[in-house]
C-alpha cells in the first residue's frame, strides 16, 4: 500500500468467498457462510482522514 497516495483496493465477494486486493496484490481470502448477503460499508480506523473516489459496486464476474 503506497502511503499518502491513491491505492485501488478491490474487494471480490463470491458467494461465500471474500477475497481482498491492493494495487492488485491479494491480500486477503476468508471463507463464510454466516453472512450470505448485507450492506457494505467503509471506514478508516486509528483516527487518520481517508478519501474515498471512483467507488462502484458491481455484480461479481
Amino acid at each position: 500500500m503506497k502511503r499518502n497516495a491513491a491505492n485501488t483496493i478491490t474487494i471480490a465477494a463470491r458467494g461465500d468467498e471474500i477475497e481482498v486486493s491492493i494495487n492488485g496484490d491479494r491480500i486477503g481470502k476468508a471463507t463464510s457462510s454466516l453472512r450470505p448477503s448485507g450492506t457494505i460499508g467503509l471506514f478508516v480506523s486509528g483516527g487518520g482522514t481517508v478519501e474515498y473516489s471512483d467507488v462502484k459496486i458491481a455484480p461479481a464476474r
